[in-house]
């Protein structure tokens, strides 16, 4: 079963401040978040790996593929999917804010 993973981020230059959200329709499933940035792009690849990250969570079987309206994060985010399942992985892909500096 191909899952889709829709992902989008935001950043205000003025407030150093963004913003990042993922839906997945077919699980039910979407979530949001906020922080301090440099830029969109930022916020674009954390929307992609919470979704693949969650998405994962529910099984490793799933096929996924990221939407996003940033082509290169749709790619990155094909890659990881295929990285995250080819490794067995337990759905973690690492991507806890605290310690992700893009």
């Amino acid at each position: 079963m191909q899952i889709f993973v829709y992902g989008d981020g935001t950043f205000h230059q003025e407030l150093g401040l963004g913003a990042w959200a993922f839906r997945i329709p077919t699980l039910n499933l979407e979530q949001t978040g906020v922080g301090p940035g440099k830029n969109s792009g930022r916020f674009e690849i954390l929307a992609m790996l919470h979704g693949l990250e969650t998405a994962l969570h529910e099984s490793v079987d799933l096929e996924l593929c990221g939407i996003s309206d940033c082509p290169e994060v749709s790619e990155l985010a094909a890659k990881l999917a295929k990285l995250a399942k080819g490794n067995g992985s337990n759905g973690a892909i690492k991507c806890s804010t605290d310690k992700l500096d893009l």
